[in-house]
């Protein structure tokens, strides 16, 4: 009776060995055919990490607006344990960078504020936001639309999302009225946006 006991122990310990160690080879063989996800280039990361910090987080690059140049969109998220049930990417600060050359150079960038080179964006909010939260698609005829909402501001600050796009007429980012059918243009400084009324 030992015997057959042990015989039989015997077999189910060489079937648990054999059938582990075939599991793991086509298991360990099909993880490296898979394709890795796509890296962000090097040189793509040093040009987003310049205009923001080392702590960048590259979103998506290429030909961004559909107008033939390359560009970066890239934020600094904000990685915080409450945040991650939170649809979109929740972030302090985000830029686009257009490639000019050998150079890359900033085209629109949120903070507290949105601005292109021409001033901030009309129709976003006139009060410093220091939390944004970023939802984007790439729409295959209007070329990058980028979704932004002021996050937790208090009952100060509207909580309305506000659409960024490419203008192409004027060739910058600019915000789309609340409808979002029409380009709302720029004001060339704070001090407009806060003007004071008489």
């Amino acid at each position: 009776m030992r015997t057959a006991i042990l015989i039989g122990l015997v077999c189910v310990s060489a079937c648990i060995v054999g059938c582990d160690s075939s599991s793991k080879n086509p298991a360990s063989e099909s993880a490296a055919q898979k394709p890795k996800a796509s890296a962000v280039p090097d040189d793509i990361f040093a040009a987003a990490a310049g205009a923001l910090s080392s702590e960048v987080e590259v979103l998506a690059w290429g030909d961004l607006a559909l107008n033939g140049h390359q560009e970066i969109l890239a934020i600094n998220r904000l990685n915080k344990p409450e945040l991650a049930a939170v649809s979109g990417a929740v972030f302090s600060r985000l830029a686009i960078l257009e490639r000019d050359g050998e150079q890359w150079k900033e085209i629109l960038l949120c903070d507290e504020h949105m601005k292109n080179p021409n001033g901030f964006l009309g129709g976003t909010p006139t009060a410093g936001i220091s939390m944004w939260r970023l939802q984007f698609e790439k729409n295959p005829t209007k070329g990058l639309l980028l979704f932004f909402t002021p996050y937790k501001q208090g009952p100060t600050v509207r909580d309305q999302t506000i659409e960024v796009r490419w203008n192409s007429e004027v060739k910058r980012y600019q915000a789309m009225d609340a409808n979002y059918e029409n380009f709302i243009g720029e004001n060339p400084a704070l001090e407009d946006v806060h003007r004071p009324l008489k």
